[in-house]
């Protein structure tokens, strides 16, 4: 899916992710965050529990699931290159016809 299907399928979906979960989305509901990813990191195991160490890491062929829907795909289906780039180029195109 690209920028400009995504915008044309969820028109009302603006929210802009800028960390950890930009240009992700569900491209079946257009959520755009709590995916459950399936990672690869390091933890600390004792008795009482565990702690994660180090980095968390995916690639683009890891299992993720929307929390919304829960439609289940890859990292790789729900990444629209791009996206945000758009959202923000079109909130700010809104802001200056508003003002």
């Amino acid at each position: 899916m690209t920028p400009n299907e995504f915008h044309e399928k969820f028109s009302d979906q603006i929210e802009i992710n800028e960390n950890c979960l930009e240009d992700m989305a569900c491209p079946n509901c257009g959520s755009r965050g709590r995916f459950a990813i399936a990672v690869k990191t390091t933890a600390i195991f004792e008795d009482i529990g565990s702690e994660v160490e180090g980095d968390i890491e995916y690639e683009d062929d890891s299992k993720c699931s929307c929390r919304e829907c829960e439609h289940d795909g890859t990292i790789e289906e729900f990444t629209i290159r791009d996206l945000d780039q758009l959202l923000t180029k079109l909130a700010e195109e809104t802001e200056d016809k508003v003002v």
